[in-house]
């Protein structure tokens, strides 16, 4: 996985890795299953927001990053 390492994320959250691991696997299997009905998703993080629509992917960084 190396999108997220649930190390630290199970560190922080005070679980064990394996509640982690599932729940990231979970989370993106769930935004699959989206995409896959065609549904619209957008998904904003503090540096960029992630939009899919019409099964297409548009990303959008903050303007911070680019300076």
């Amino acid at each position: 996985m190396i999108y997220a390492n649930p190390v630290p994320i199970a560190a922080a959250c005070q679980m064990g890795k394996d509640v982690v691991d599932d729940t990231l696997n979970s989370i993106f299997l769930a935004v699959q299953d989206l995409i896959k009905l065609d549904k619209h998703i957008l998904l904003c993080f503090g540096f960029a927001n992630v939009s899919f629509v019409n099964r297409g992917l548009k990303v959008t960084f903050a303007d911070y990053l680019s300076r």
